[in-house]
């Protein structure tokens, strides 16, 4: 899945195939490969929902789990600030 914000790439983690379906199905049930706009930012949210999810994985000490936190903090953070200044908003499937 790639994401551009005012025509840049933005940087999103690699997830697997059956997450990039679940964020570019709209409501309608339809997986789509381009969207914009509201829809957009629904699959973003998706993703933002599977970035958090990931410290809910089992962690083999609490290092591991404060290294993941940090860069899920890091990560959804510059997201956020990217999205603030958006203007216009494209996530593709490719």
């Amino acid at each position: 899945m790639h994401l551009m914000i005012n025509g840049k790439p933005f940087p999103l983690w690699d997830m697997p195939t059956h997450v990039t379906c679940m964020c570019m199905t709209s409501d309608d049930s339809v997986i789509h490969y381009d969207l914009s706009g509201n829809k957009a930012r629904a699959a973003i949210s998706r993703y933002i929902e599977w970035v958090k999810g990931r410290l809910d994985d089992v962690f083999a000490d609490e290092e591991e789990y404060e290294s993941l936190r940090e860069s899920v903090e890091k990560h959804l953070n510059e997201l956020e600030e990217e999205l603030e200044k958006a203007r216009y908003v494209v996530v593709s499937a490719y």
